[in-house]
Formats: structure tokens, sequence, C-alpha cells
């Protein structure tokens, strides 16, 4: 056996740093604690009781252990829904699995935990079984990827968070709305909160009647608007203008006033949004950092990331080493755009161009990239105040 080694084998400059390593580290570092609890749900499944029989003895099989009830002898649906519900909960093999609760003609079973999946079946002409609800599991957090939290958990030592994700969210959605009186001019302004630029604006003077005059605001302003900011469209019935944000995540604010004398009243309604759960600019909170603490994922792997139910440490308001893509090249300055695609691979990962499925990250800037390019890794500063200022911005009109 020969084993040799040449000087091209070996690494001309140390490794500089690893993606979620905090740049010129210190003790005054902004870290804020998160539970990685996002995108995962307790299972739930449902028995149907479509029937009763006086004495008769109903049983389901939970997770491979049978559990039955005997009805009594003037039996109900109810009664024995009820009845089933009780009997998992007394059963010990079975009632630290899941919890039962009954309605007047089902018996629910729901997982106790989130991830923890179980099995409920039956084999009675009387009884039928559904899933309501899949088991799903938080997926991890890698290190160095934007970290988000959508919803607020009252009473909670440390909020839920995920790794940036666009199904996370839901679209933010607006409604305008006026009334129409001919020869009035309505004025509408669309801000892009994310860049601070008016992306679509109209000065429409109300001709023929209502539905008309919507349907050529409407194509006024989906013609100036860039593909992947808001999609406007007639609501129907009432000739209203519905804008909807065209990728989950991204906000936007709009204004309507019209020239009238008082004779047209303007209505501005926020539909679905602004809130953590629609914008991204309400949500991002950091990036991941990287902790030696953290285990791999599997016995025996290699890959390491905060797992599911696990705590999760964001860094907020400091520069930090995040993972680059192999094709860019990232500059100081430069704009900072984050992945929301569904992508386990991509989601949550910062690039220095927009796509499809980026946002902006508005007061977030590029430092510089690394030392060596194949390291692909790159520093940027983030800033809260930026998210803030951004999500706090007003169209006007």
């Amino acid at each position: 056996m020969t084993i040799s080694q040449q000087a091209s084998d070996v690494r001309g400059r140390p490794l500089e740093a690893r993606a979620g390593d905090i740049v010129n580290n210190s003790h005054h570092v902004r870290r804020l604690s998160l539970i990685n609890s996002q995108s995962q749900a307790k299972q739930v499944m449902t028995c149907t009781v479509s029937g009763a029989t006086n004495d008769k003895v109903y049983s389901v099989v939970v997770n491979g252990f049978t559990v039955s009830y005997t009805a009594d002898s003037s039996a109900t649906i109810a009664e024995i829904a009820a009845g089933l519900a009780a009997a998992v909960n007394a059963e010990a093999l079975v009632g630290g699995q899941v919890i039962a609760t009954s309605t007047a003609t089902e018996c629910i079973l729901t997982s106790r935990w989130p991830g923890e999946s179980f099995t409920f079946t039956e084999a009675d002409a009387q009884l039928s079984i559904a899933t309501t609800t899949a088991n799903a599991e938080a997926s991890t957090v890698a290190f160095g990827v934007g970290v988000v939290s959508t919803v607020f958990a009252a009473g909670e030592d440390a909020q839920p968070g995920a790794q940036a994700l666009d199904s996370l969210y839901t679209a933010q959605v607006m409604q305008l709305d006026y009334t129409y009186n001919a020869g009035d001019v309505v004025h509408i302004s669309i801000l892009d909160k994310h860049s601070g630029a008016v992306i679509a604006e109209t000065s429409y003077t109300l001709a023929t009647d209502k539905p008309t005059s919507t349907a050529a605001i409407v194509a006024i302003l989906n013609a100036q608007l860039p593909a992947n900011s808001v999609l406007a469209a007639d609501a129907g019935a009432g000739d209203e203008i519905n804008l909807t944000a065209e990728i989950a995540g991204f906000e936007f604010d709009a204004a309507i006033k019209a020239d009238d004398n008082g004779t047209t009243a303007v209505i501005k309604t926020l539909t679905t949004g602004p809130s953590p759960a629609t914008s991204l600019l309400r949500s991002l909170v950091g990036v991941s950092e990287r902790r030696d603490d953290v285990e791999t994922e599997t016995v025996g792997g290699t890959a390491v990331a905060y797992k599911a139910n696990s705590g999760c440490i964001a860094v907020y308001d400091e520069p930090i080493w995040v993972a680059t893509d192999a094709s860019e090249t990232v500059a100081f300055g430069q704009s900072v755009y984050i992945e929301l695609d569904g992508s386990a691979s991509l989601n949550g990962h910062f690039y220095n161009t927009d796509s499809s499925t980026r946002l902006l990250v508005p007061g977030w800037s590029w430092i510089r990239a690394g030392r060596t390019s194949t390291d692909n890794i790159g520093a940027l500063q983030m800033s809260q105040a930026g998210l803030k200022a951004a999500a706090n911005a007003v169209a006007s009109v």
C-alpha cells in the first residue's frame, strides 16, 4: 500500500468561518431563544358512530391494542362515542400516546405530541375511521439561515420558530372600494414595503358605471405591477378592487382617495394581514447561530442542525457568516434577498440577486464573500431596525 500527499492536497489557507459563525464574536452578541416547533401537527383521527345496538360490544384497535365498550340496554350513538373515548383514556397501554374526546356522533383521538403517529382501526359496520389531521414533525433548522417566528405563544418561555419557508405564510390581501360617481377621479397608489418603492399608481376618471371603471383600474394597475409582487382583481359582486401578494410573505400597502367634493366615499379594508403570519418583515427574527453543543441529526450522521422541538438560537443585529450559492459572488453593500422556496436545500438561504421565490430583506446588506470561493460562505449585516421601518411604511396618494 502506498500513501502519498501532495502540497496541492492541503488547503493553502485555513477555513475562515462556517455558516452560522458570528463575525468578530464578542460577549455582547444579541441572541433570541426559540423552540423549533413550527410546521408540525398532532395527528387527529375520528371514529364516526353510525348506529347503536343494545348490549353490543364495540371495539377499536389503537396502536395494536384492542379497546372495547359495551353498550347498555338503551344504547344511543352519543353514548357509544363517549364510551369508546372513555375506554381509550382508561387503557394504560394507549392512554399515554393519545387523548380521546367525543361529540354526539364521534370518538376523536389526538396524538399527545406532534410528530408522534398512531394507528386507529375498526372492524364494525357501525363504525368508520378517517384521518382528520395528518401527523407532521417540524423540519430541522440549519446553521446560518433565516429564522422566522410567525405565531405568538402566550405564556411560553420561548417563541416557536422555524427556518424561513413560504408555506409558513398566508398571502396578504387588501381590498379597495369606492362609491361610483361619474366624472370623479379616484387616485390609487401601491407601495412595495421591501424596497420602499411605489410599484403602481393611477388617477382614474370614473366613467360609464362601476363595473367598467373597476375593470379599467385593475387593468391599469396590473400593467404596472412587477412580476412576483401584487395582483389586482375585481372582487366580483360589489366591484371592489382586491390586491393580493403573489409571494406569501411579501408585504405591501395601498392608498386610495377621490377628488369629488365629498360625494365619492373610499374604503380600504385589510382583509388578510399584515401580520407575522403574512409578512417576512414582521416575522424574520434573525439568523440561526452555529453551536458546538448541537448534536447531529441522526445517529452516526454528519449533518448538524437544530432538531424538531429543540431550542434554536437566532442572532440578530450582528454581522454573521451564512452559506452562499456556488453561482453567486457577494460584495460589500449589495442587497440581501432571502429564499422562501419549499425545497429544503434552499429555503432560508441568502442571495444577492432577486428571483420569483425570493424577497428583499430591507436594511440588511452583504459585507463580503469568504476568502476562498469554494467555501461558499459570505458575511452579511443584519438590521432589525430596517425591517421595522419597512413594515411601518405607509402608502400615500
